[in-house]
């Protein structure tokens, strides 16, 4: 009752009713608690009622539900699995609900991390999978990853396209603060394939429309934002690579420019080993010539090169940043360094 009145107390009064849920026997659940006439209102919400706090508790409740409370839950109605779920039709459903989190600013609301967690639960199941495995399997267990990543590939390319382009990116200050919060939650559970997903266009867009003036309201937010974005991927060839790519394609090679900041100058910088150098070259051409980067095939690490060639090719792609450091002289008075320009 106190829920429906005060608008600030539903959250809290759905945490109170889930807690319960957990710690509750079976039948106690089933003849006590799914009886309440009011979980039963809340679990009949239409979507467009506007109530994520009503999305909340159907997410959580949903798989302990008997099958006719199921079918009575209109914001699930066609949602069986993830990826009936992450479709683009439900995730249009979804949006009045998801849309009003942001009177939670700057606190985020618990939908989007159960959200995520379903998102990601296939590929979370096969990362277990994979760590406990005999390592005479690990060839089996390689080939089975490939299909829960283009899975989420999917189910993240609807929820991104639809939930934070189509309704957060495009309104108020306080849905884009909190696009760029999802993006951060996401960021740190994406494998390197998906991340041109969410470093997409509209996103990089908006990032540089803030970052152009120190002045903008969110200014604060999308430093933090690309900073944290450094740091996840500062540290592996294959984050790196993919973001760099990303982030220059939508912007057409000059987010340094815009965003005033050094931020593809030292991502490139990092490429110093022979494989990120081969994984960053290879990228690159598969861009110019297909328009999509290509994966690196590690057949194409030929142990043959000799030691002058990697530091050419290394200088070579280091070449896209300016003052880069640990060029050797020699290297920056050859005339045969590879120089790829493109900032």
């Amino acid at each position: 009752m106190l829920a429906e009145k005060k608008s600030f107390m539903r959250e809290p009064a759905v945490t109170i009713i889930l807690d319960m849920v957990d710690k509750v026997h079976i039948n106690v659940l089933l003849t006590g608690i799914l009886e309440a006439p009011l979980l039963k209102d809340w679990l009949q919400k239409v979507p467009e009622s506007g109530n994520p706090d009503a999305l909340l508790l159907a997410l959580k409740l949903h798989d302990k539900l008997p099958l006719e409370m199921r079918n009575l839950c209109k914001m699930l109605s066609h949602a069986c699995n993830p990826s009936d779920l992450f479709t683009p039709e439900h995730m249009l459903l979804l949006v009045p609900a998801l849309k009003e989190t942001s009177f939670c600013h700057p606190r985020v609301h618990s939908v989007w991390q159960v959200l995520v967690d379903i998102l990601f639960a296939d590929l979370a199941v096969v990362n277990e999978d994979a760590t406990s495995s005999h390592s005479s399997k690990k060839t089996k267990k390689s080939k089975k990853r490939n299909s829960p990543e283009k899975n989420l590939a999917r189910r993240l390319s609807s929820f991104w396209e639809v939930v934070v382009e189509g309704s957060l990116l495009s309104s108020s200050h306080d849905r884009k603060h909190l696009a760029i919060d999802i993006f951060l939650m996401l960021l740190q559970r994406i494998p390197a394939s998906c991340v041109q997903i969410v470093v997409s266009y509209k996103f990089v867009h908006c990032l540089l429309d803030i970052l152009s003036a120190k002045d903008s309201h969110l200014y604060k937010s999308a430093q933090h934002c690309l900073q944290e974005t450094v740091n996840w991927c500062e540290n592996d060839d294959e984050r790196r690579a993919a973001v760099v790519i990303a982030l220059q394609q939508s912007s057409n090679g000059k987010f340094d420019n815009i965003s005033r900041t050094r931020t593809i100058r030292k991502l490139v910088s990092k490429f110093v080993t022979k494989a990120g150098c081969l994984l960053f070259g290879q990228k690159l051409t598969g861009l110019f010539l297909e328009g999509t980067p290509t994966q690196l095939n590690e057949s194409s690490l030929d142990k043959s090169l000799t030691e002058e060639e990697v530091e050419m090719l290394s200088v070579g792609v280091t070449s896209v940043g300016e003052d880069i450091e640990n060029l050797s002289e020699e290297a920056k008075d050859s005339d045969d360094v590879l120089s790829i320009s493109w900032y």
